[in-house]
């Protein structure tokens, strides 16, 4: 059976816990959002090597000044991006998962019509459980979920421990 939880039961960071200061979607924001006891949403594309790497937008430029589309770039030159003029730099999804410490995280896979289906589904996968999806697009969800499992249920959502198989 898929891992649940009282989704209303948790008060969630959306992009983690960022300020002026801190930008969104930075492993320090999520663990800000971990330290003070909220969960937290987080947004996936994969990179051009197929990293599942945490960063809201489809293009670079709003976040890193760099031009490009995210899903052009390997994970090695994402994660040598500043966002925002910080030093915080465009994380994994492992590393967030890490630094959640056992909070729940939303993740919403970002997809659009270029993205390869099948290998955001094979790269989103948590050992043996599926990763929770909010898409923007719902046939998009249903297509990702599917290919991990048929069975499973899409709206099941995954935390950063303790994850279990149906």
């Amino acid at each position: 059976m898929p891992l649940t939880f009282d989704l209303p039961a948790c008060a969630y960071a959306h992009r983690g816990l960022w300020s002026a200061d801190l930008p969104e979607n930075s492993l320090e924001a999520f663990k800000q959002a971990s330290e003070h006891g909220f969960g937290a949403e987080c947004d996936v594309h994969l990179s051009a090597d197929g990293v599942p790497m945490v960063f809201h937008d489809f293009t670079l430029n709003r976040m890193t000044g760099t031009e490009g589309a995210i899903g052009d770039v390997s994970a090695e030159k994402l994660q040598a991006l500043y966002l925002a003029g910080t030093g915080q730099t465009i994380p994994t999804l492992s590393d967030v998962f890490s630094a959640m410490g056992g909070q729940p995280l939303l993740v919403e896979l970002k997809a659009d019509e270029t993205t390869d289906l099948p290998a955001l589904a094979a790269a989103t996968k948590s050992g043996e459980s599926c990763l929770s999806a909010v898409a923007k697009a719902h046939a998009v969800l249903a297509r990702c979920c599917a290919l991990n499992s048929p069975t499973r249920r899409c709206a099941t959502l995954a935390t950063s421990a303790n994850s279990s198989t149906s």
